[in-house]
């Protein structure tokens, strides 16, 4: 049935004859203005989700990766073995620091860093696990993930590998 004909209504029967009472418009007003507002504020949460993965994107392209290409060369010329790492189907990255080609944890697993977007916080979750330990760094929004705390946070991981290698 549509909104804008009634079923079954005699054809001499018309609304603009009738006056509705004024509560009842006014309810039904309101129930249409709740409507749309929630309606503008899913596509306003769903452009705003958008934007967050774009500039994520961008910012994992121009600023993550190459801040820790950067302390990688560093450390491989230290002689630690490194790799930043973006996925084209994940949107994180993956950092991981080991020395020669012994794995650094149980299970054969070497130590590793990840900045992972969180899309329903618009954050980045920067997590650590080394030899010793696991665990979330912290949520960090965009305009924390600069090249200096993308590098500052991998020296202090690096320090982390380094007390545990042996």
């Amino acid at each position: 049935m549509q909104c804008g004909k009634i079923a079954g209504r005699p054809k001499g029967l018309e609304l603009r004859d009738k006056v509705m009472r004024k509560e009842i418009q006014e309810a039904l007003e309101s129930a249409i203005a709740g409507f749309e507002k929630r309606q503008q504020a899913e596509r306003d949460r769903l452009r705003e989700r958008e934007r967050f993965e774009s500039d994520w994107a961008r910012i994992r392209t121009s600023v993550v990766l190459p801040a820790l290409e950067e302390v990688s060369a560093v450390l491989r010329r230290a002689g630690w073995q490194c790799e930043a790492r973006a996925g084209d189907k994940d949107p994180g990255v993956h950092f991981t620091i080991y020395r020669g080609v012994k794995a650094g944890m149980s299970g054969g697993e070497r130590p590793f860093m990840t900045y992972q977007p969180e899309k329903q916080q618009s954050a980045v979750l920067v997590n650590v696990a080394t030899k010793g330990s696991a665990a979330p760094l912290g949520s960090f929004t965009l305009d924390k993930i600069t090249q200096d705390f993308v590098q500052t946070e991998a020296t202090k991981f690096f320090a982390r590998v380094a007390s545990e290698a042996g």
